[in-house]
Order: structure tokens, then sequence, then C-alpha cells
């Protein structure tokens, strides 16, 4: 998820980010920022959204997305096997991120 925004400085066109998911807004934000020229304000989203993105992949992929929407109230906590749920180790880590981007309380 880190390396979207360096995609877009050498040419990529969009991306896909499992951070759109829990924060749609910020994460629209540096595209349009990108999009409008305005590089700075992009480059800049993307170092205060590199703790977020960064701990959506402390586990495998999807059990910290699905976790955080789970503590944002917005799904049940089940997983399908092979998935389990998230560690007892991680789920402060992801609590306190989750806390620190204003996403829960």
């Amino acid at each position: 998820d880190s390396i979207n925004y360096p995609l877009l400085t050498i040419g990529g066109k969009g991306f896909i980010t499992v951070t759109a998911n829990i924060d749609p807004k910020q994460v629209a934000d540096l595209y349009n920022y990108f999009a409008n020229g305005e590089i700075e304000k992009s480059r800049e989203l993307h170092y205060k959204l590199l703790e977020l993105n960064d701990i959506m992949f402390i586990e495998a992929n999807p059990i910290p997305v699905k976790t955080a929407l789970n503590l944002m109230g917005m799904v049940q906590n089940e997983f399908r096997l092979p998935l389990s749920g998230m560690s007892e180790d991680n789920l402060p880590k992801l609590k306190k991120a989750l806390k620190t981007y204003g996403l829960i309380n």
C-alpha cells in the first residue's frame, strides 16, 4: 500500500489500496491532489497516511482491514478459513493506529 504514491510519480494512472476501505476520503484526496498537480499536498498526505498503510499489513490481508472495519462498527468480526482473527499481540497496535488517525475513539 505504501508504494501507491510513488507509482503515480512514475506514470501510474490510479491505484487500488486497502487503506481506502477504512479512510476513503483521505485516499481519494491523495489521488486528487496528485491528479490536480498539487504534488506537495499529495506527498504530505502520502507520508501522513504511511503508518496507517503499513498497519494494514501487520498480518495477512484482509485480517487487519476486516478487524479495523469491525472496530469502526462497520462489519462483523468474522473470518472464513484459512483466515483467523487478528493476534492478541497485534490488536493493540491496530487500535492505537486507528485512534491516532481518528477512526475510532
